[in-house]
């Protein structure tokens, strides 16, 4: 029972990386296009239309996710698949902490979190392509090698 339990909690927190990666490349691929092809002013329709991102960016996903993939840790603590793990989720923690600092104060001014963006126009032009190249370098930075290492501790079997 204590093996099943450890490999359920494991492959529940990679249903939740792959969750995270997917969500990430459809905003990459949907909604980014969507509000750059014409900065500033098709970010200011996009933020006041009809699809309202707040549930996209403060969806419950993430906290209940890093709780599964800590529970994964504690399960596998005496196990090789540790080191992946630490690895893994140092990188996760790393980019939250990216997310908190930067990413949602740009969300902010773009009106992605409220619907009202800035009516500084320049800054909002800013801030646009600054979250684009912040959203990319913390995508494959950070949050793809954590997939991998956590991809990397279920490869590895365990008795």
């Amino acid at each position: 029972m204590k093996i099943t339990i450890r490999e359920a909690a494991l492959w529940l927190g990679m249903f939740f990386f792959s969750i995270l990666i997917g969500a990430t490349i459809y905003q990459m691929l949907v909604i980014v296009p969507e509000f750059t092809r014409d900065i500033p002013h098709s970010m200011i329709n996009f933020a006041r239309g009809n699809i309202h991102t707040f549930a996209f960016w403060a969806s419950p996903i993430l906290p209940v996710g890093f709780f599964l993939v800590v529970i994964a840790l504690v399960l596998n603590w005496k196990t090789p698949r540790k080191k992946w793990l630490i690895f893994s989720i140092s990188l996760a923690v790393v980019g939250e902490i990216i997310t908190i600092l930067l990413v949602y104060p740009q969300l902010k001014l773009m009106g992605l979190l409220d619907g009202m963006p800035t009516t500084d126009v320049s800054l909002l032009a800013a801030t646009i392509k600054n979250f684009v190249v912040a959203d990319q370098l913390r995508f494959f930075l950070l949050a793809i090698p954590s997939f991998f290492f956590y991809l990397k501790a279920l490869t590895i079997r365990v008795e």
